[in-house]
């Protein structure tokens, strides 16, 4: 079954693309994220993207001081390969964007380039899924992550709008809980390279039971 949302196909995707290491940004396939751009190289990066396609790449750095970040090495090596399909300025000159996921690559080295941003070559081939094919959960699966998050969400004293999530189909519905929840960076890329829906439900579902768990540890300590 074909997806309808990308316009792209996996043959024709970029296999040199700029870069923006973001620590806990997560884009997936199919999510939105937005972002806000304002520092210099990355509005280069921004620009240069909307002036060729809009498309670049987002990927997780494995330190804290990304702007100290020169070696290909301490970038996690599988990212998201994003369209903007959303453009705000400020009068700052600042811009707000709205980043579409259209599939992951995995990074086969960084390149020697003058640019103010990185830039890598990639390989989307261990993920041609993302873009050609529709997943589904197992029978009971949808009904067994939405108990999980219910119960997350109420121990994170949140709450989810039942009739937005019963209207997204499985790969829609997992790849925005797996962008909306606030895990840490190692936990978000684990997330990311998942390799099917499945998997990312299972990884999804372990994460909020950890965390659940966390909270009544927590609570029982707290009544001591």
């Amino acid at each position: 079954m074909k997806k309808t949302m990308p316009k792209f196909k996996s043959e024709n995707l970029p296999n040199i693309i700029p870069v923006f290491p973001l620590r806990n940004a997560l884009l997936l396939p199919g999510g939105r994220l937005p972002l806000h751009i304002f520092e210099p190289c990355y509005l280069d990066l921004v620009n240069l993207a909307l002036k060729t396609g809009g498309l670049f790449g987002m990927v997780q750095p494995k330190t804290l001081e990304h702007k100290s970040l020169f070696k290909s090495d301490l970038l996690y090596p599988i990212g998201c390969l994003g369209e903007i399909v959303g453009v705000t300025e400020q009068e700052s000159g600042a811009l707000d964007i709205l980043v579409l996921g259209i599939a992951r690559y995995k990074i086969v080295e960084e390149l020697n380039v003058k640019t103010t941003y990185r830039q890598v070559e990639v390989d989307y081939k261990p993920f041609q899924q993302d873009i050609d094919i529709v997943e589904f959960l197992p029978t009971g699966g949808r009904q067994k992550l939405l108990e999980t998050v219910n119960l997350y969400m109420e121990k994170q004293g949140l709450s989810l709008n039942q009739e937005v999530l019963a209207k997204l189909g499985d790969d829609a519905l997992v790849t925005s809980l797996s962008i909306m929840c606030p895990f840490e960076p190692a936990e978000k890329q684990a997330l990311l390279e998942n390799l099917d829906i499945k998997k990312r439900a299972l990884t999804l579902g372990t994460l909020m039971e950890f965390a659940i768990a966390d909270i009544d540890d927590i609570s029982k300590v707290a009544q001591h």
